[in-house]
């Protein structure tokens, strides 16, 4: 800057700090995404590597229980259907485990089936008609016609909705009631599963979704075991659709689902 003496004035700024700072965030950025990238690659790669071997146990669990390696006893019978059920169980948790990592990276794959949404929601209700019994249960289904069809992800969506069914039949006591009902609401389809549990109270609803709970002191905070409801809602998401939840202690829990 000129001086009025004829002298000049010289001001310099000394931006290196800045531009480490800048640069330490655009590589910590940059770290974070490849962090990302690689779990991802990692979960889809382990849970092939984990589906090969299961693939062969549920096998020759299959072979065993058709006696292709001659007869077993009673209690080798139960061994078996035993590994058969724990195979399925463990199959099924690879698929949430790669379908929640998946869609927390937006790289979920979706199938695009035209189906009729009346007979696919029956069938998921007849697919746990004998855990319903056994859990002493009644299962009230109410369906009509008005929800019409839709194009999604069969399998994916049978998931998901499947899963809000297992939590109403977990969460019932035994002589209990769980409440499905599909109807069409507002040019949408909406699914509402419902049961008369214990219910929760605000503050247990509003982290259900987001899979975490609070232990019982109420000090701590930590993930909670099963995927299901927080996998159920992102796949609905995918969908397009909306998964709300409502609940009072002592009055049970509702999960509506809608699907455009």
């Amino acid at each position: 800057m000129p001086l009025p003496d004829g002298n000049g004035l010289l001001t310099v700024l000394d931006i290196t700090d800045s531009q480490k700072a800048a640069e330490a965030l655009k590589q910590r950025a940059a770290a974070l995404e490849e962090a990302d990238a690689m779990k991802t690659r990692f979960l889809a790669n382990m849970s092939y590597e984990f589906r090969t071997p299961l693939t062969s146990i549920g096998g020759f669990a299959e072979l065993l229980e058709a006696g292709l390696g001659g007869d077993l006893s009673g209690d080798g019978k139960d061994y078996v259907s035993a590994i058969r059920q724990s195979v399925d169980r463990l199959a099924e948790q690879i698929e949430s485990v790669l379908d929640l990592s998946q869609s927390e990276a937006g790289m979920l794959p979706l199938a695009h089936d035209e189906f009729e949404l009346l007979p696919f929601v029956q069938g998921l209700a007849e697919d746990r008609g004998d855990r319903i019994a056994a859990a002493g249960l009644t299962l009230d289904l109410r369906a009509d016609k008005s929800a019409g069809r839709m194009t999604g992800d069969r399998r994916r969506l049978g998931r998901a909705i499947g899963h809000l069914i297992d939590n109403a039949i977990a969460a019932t006591p035994r002589g209990g009631r769980v409440l499905l009902e599909l109807s069409g609401h507002k040019g949408k389809a909406r699914v509402v599963i419902s049961d008369n549990g214990a219910g929760m109270d605000a503050a247990t609803l509003a982290r259900a979704l987001e899979g975490i709970k609070v232990s019982a002191d109420g000090k701590t905070v930590e993930r909670r075991q099963g995927l299901g409801l927080q996998l159920a809602r992102r796949l609905i998401e995918a969908h397009g659709g909306t998964l709300k939840l409502l609940s009072e202690p002592g009055q049970g829990t509702a999960a509506i689902v809608e699907l455009p």
